[in-house]
């Protein structure tokens, strides 16, 4: 544990010598090291929604996000049929609307949303109850593992990705300590397993930045729970919102990131999802400020420290603010809407921001 600490001291201090001036000269380069992506997350239901959004990633981006952290359809990944309910199918051939060209950053969990707990169901609807055998079932057992084993081959095979998250923000869980117990073996053998199949293919574990920076109480543990299963992943790749706690930008710790990637410095870096608002937001009664001006130096701050960490990529969490969709989604799903409906790089009316012209302009920056 003494050398892990002062390894990460050591990582810390020497991100900290990079000045101003390297990353000037950075820019004044025109190259970046990381790869620049968005969720393929559309601003509507609608056909010219999905349409705009694939042209948007065509013209705007290098690489393309697909989640799925609906649910795991465990019988039938279990029988291995490759084949799921009608609504699950019709999820998967709206995602798969992306432009082939674009690398592929594809993210599946086996947790729930609020990531406390084994996940539910996925049929027709999201996060069902899980029917007998399953309800009765938990992470350490066997038929679990074989299920997203299955599962998560099946994904790689229909999305072919570059890069493979078969958890998204592990860490959470770590706020149960017997759930997590029961986590980690689960972890190794899952990444045992595909990495013997698929040797060449990065597979990631995302971690929630917020779980370690903002709770005192809980850091220590997270850093440790981060470091257990650290051999499990083959990037360290944060997700990052850290409006909710912090609305001004020019407030967030300089070692905001750094610190994480010293929990795991000898991987790569790579930031998996992020946002920061642009407008006002009211969110279940918490009250947010929200300026284009501060979305644009966090986004300046996550490039910067994309140069520094020598990430491998970026992938900003919506393209354009999906206010429409966010009129027709029924409640409570619509309170998480608000959450990031006004972080787009293009506002709800597909009007550039701030952090646009700045996305755009790293955009051109050829990649080292």
């Amino acid at each position: 544990m003494k050398h892990v600490i002062a390894t990460a001291a050591l990582v810390l201090l020497t991100l900290s010598s990079a000045s101003a001036d390297d990353l000037r000269r950075q820019e004044k380069k025109g190259a970046r090291p990381f790869l620049m992506g968005v969720t393929a997350m559309p601003y509507d239901f609608s056909a010219e929604a999905i349409e705009a959004t694939q042209t948007f990633i065509v013209d705007n981006t290098d690489m393309v996000a697909i989640k799925f952290d609906e649910g795991i359809p465990w019988e039938e990944a279990f029988q291995n049929r490759n084949t799921y309910t009608n609504g699950f199918e019709k999820s998967f051939t709206d995602k798969s609307k992306f432009p082939r060209e674009k690398k592929v950053f594809l993210s599946v969990t086996p947790l729930n949303k609020d990531k406390n707990a084994m996940a539910g169901y996925r049929d027709d609807g999201e996060h069902s109850p899980n029917p007998d055998p399953w309800g009765r079932k938990d992470l350490d057992d066997p038929m679990v593992a074989k299920a997203y084993l299955n599962f998560c081959k099946e994904m790689i095979r229909r999305f072919r990705p570059d890069y493979f998250a078969y958890g998204i923000e592990v860490n959470q869980l770590a706020k149960t300590p017997a759930k997590w117990k029961k986590f980690v073996p689960f972890l190794r053998d899952i990444y045992i397993a595909l990495k013997k199949e698929h040797p060449q293919l990065p597979l990631i574990l995302t971690f929630s930045t917020e779980a370690v920076v903002w709770d005192q109480d809980q850091a220590p543990a997270q850093r440790k729970a981060i470091q257990e299963i650290a051999a499990f992943t083959d990037l360290m790749a944060v997700t990052a919102l850290p409006y909710i706690k912090e609305q001004n930008p020019a407030k967030i710790g300089k070692n905001y990131f750094q610190q994480m990637a010293a929990l795991a410095p000898n991987k790569p870096f790579a930031i998996a999802e992020t946002a920061f608002l642009a407008e006002d937001v009211n969110f279940i009664g918490i009250e947010r400020i929200g300026k284009a001006a501060w979305q644009q130096d966090y986004l300046r701050f996550c490039f910067e420290e994309g140069v520094k960490l020598n990430a491998k990529f970026i992938v900003w969490m919506v393209p354009r603010d999906p206010d429409l969709l966010a009129e027709k989604v029924p409640p409570p799903l619509n309170e998480f809407f608000k959450l990031f409906k006004d972080t787009g790089l293009l506002d709800g009316e597909g009007k550039p921001r701030k952090a646009f012209e700045l996305w755009s302009q790293w955009l051109k920056y050829t990649r080292k």
